[in-house]
Protein backbone atom coordinates (compact mmCIF):
# COMPACT_ATOMS: atom_id res chain seq x y z
CA UNK A 1 0.00 0.00 0.00
CA UNK A 2 1.21 3.92 -0.59
CA UNK A 3 1.13 6.21 2.10
CA UNK A 4 1.11 9.87 1.02
CA UNK A 5 2.69 12.56 3.27
CA UNK A 6 -0.23 14.75 3.92
CA UNK A 7 1.32 17.39 5.92
CA UNK A 8 -0.46 16.92 9.36
CA UNK A 9 0.48 14.32 11.68
CA UNK A 10 -0.98 10.85 10.93
CA UNK A 11 -2.67 12.77 7.58
CA UNK A 12 -2.92 9.66 5.71
CA UNK A 13 -4.85 7.48 8.06
CA UNK A 14 -7.37 10.60 8.44
CA UNK A 15 -7.57 10.35 4.49
CA UNK A 16 -8.16 6.85 4.60
CA UNK A 17 -10.57 6.84 7.88
CA UNK A 18 -12.58 9.78 6.39
CA UNK A 19 -11.79 10.70 2.55
CA UNK A 20 -10.86 13.41 1.19
CA UNK A 21 -13.02 15.91 3.24
CA UNK A 22 -12.25 19.61 4.61
CA UNK A 23 -15.01 21.45 6.76
CA UNK A 24 -16.69 24.57 5.02
CA UNK A 25 -19.30 26.92 5.68
CA UNK A 26 -21.99 27.26 3.60
CA UNK A 27 -24.53 29.86 3.14
CA UNK A 28 -25.18 32.71 0.62
CA UNK A 29 -24.09 36.41 1.50
CA UNK A 30 -25.46 39.21 -1.25
CA UNK A 31 -23.16 41.63 -0.33
CA UNK A 32 -20.19 39.50 -0.67
CA UNK A 33 -17.70 40.88 -2.92
CA UNK A 34 -15.21 38.19 -4.05
CA UNK A 35 -12.22 41.17 -4.70
CA UNK A 36 -12.95 42.33 -1.14
CA UNK A 37 -10.29 39.92 0.50
CA UNK A 38 -13.28 39.27 2.81
CA UNK A 39 -14.65 36.70 4.01
CA UNK A 40 -18.56 35.93 3.05
CA UNK A 41 -20.87 36.16 6.15
CA UNK A 42 -22.25 33.03 6.45
CA UNK A 43 -23.70 30.23 9.09
CA UNK A 44 -20.70 29.72 11.08
CA UNK A 45 -21.77 26.12 11.58
CA UNK A 46 -19.23 23.48 9.51
CA UNK A 47 -20.05 21.24 7.27
CA UNK A 48 -17.67 18.39 5.62
CA UNK A 49 -17.36 18.22 2.30
CA UNK A 50 -16.27 15.28 -0.13
CA UNK A 51 -13.48 16.97 -2.34
CA UNK A 52 -14.18 15.61 -6.15
CA UNK A 53 -11.20 17.15 -8.34
CA UNK A 54 -13.15 16.11 -11.55
CA UNK A 55 -16.48 17.50 -10.53
CA UNK A 56 -18.19 20.05 -12.75
CA UNK A 57 -20.93 21.32 -9.82
CA UNK A 58 -20.95 21.48 -6.19
CA UNK A 59 -23.77 19.59 -4.50
CA UNK A 60 -25.59 19.49 -0.94
CA UNK A 61 -28.89 17.87 0.23
CA UNK A 62 -31.59 19.79 -0.93
CA UNK A 63 -33.10 19.61 3.27
CA UNK A 64 -29.76 21.35 3.79
CA UNK A 65 -30.32 24.41 1.11
CA UNK A 66 -33.88 24.39 2.96
CA UNK A 67 -32.17 24.79 6.19
CA UNK A 68 -29.88 27.39 5.23
CA UNK A 69 -32.86 29.33 3.14
CA UNK A 70 -30.13 29.28 -0.55
CA UNK A 71 -31.97 30.99 -3.25
CA UNK A 72 -33.19 28.98 -5.73
CA UNK A 73 -32.14 30.28 -9.38
CA UNK A 74 -33.30 27.91 -11.58
CA UNK A 75 -34.32 23.94 -11.78
CA UNK A 76 -32.17 21.20 -13.87
CA UNK A 77 -32.79 17.66 -14.86
CA UNK A 78 -29.93 15.46 -13.28
CA UNK A 79 -29.76 11.43 -13.71
CA UNK A 80 -29.01 9.57 -10.58
CA UNK A 81 -29.97 5.70 -9.58
CA UNK A 82 -33.41 6.48 -9.13
CA UNK A 83 -33.66 7.90 -12.59
CA UNK A 84 -34.17 11.43 -14.19
CA UNK A 85 -35.49 14.57 -11.95
CA UNK A 86 -35.64 18.09 -11.94
CA UNK A 87 -33.83 19.64 -8.87
CA UNK A 88 -33.00 23.13 -7.69
CA UNK A 89 -30.17 25.07 -8.41
CA UNK A 90 -29.42 27.39 -5.08
CA UNK A 91 -26.66 30.41 -5.08
CA UNK A 92 -24.36 29.63 -2.48
CA UNK A 93 -20.76 30.49 -1.09
CA UNK A 94 -18.71 27.79 0.10
CA UNK A 95 -15.90 29.15 2.50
Amino acid sequence: MFEVECGVPDGHVKLQRIGPTLSVHIGFDASYKPDSGGRPNVASELYRALVDTGATASCIDSSLARTLDLPVVDRQLVSGVHGAQEVNLHLAQIY
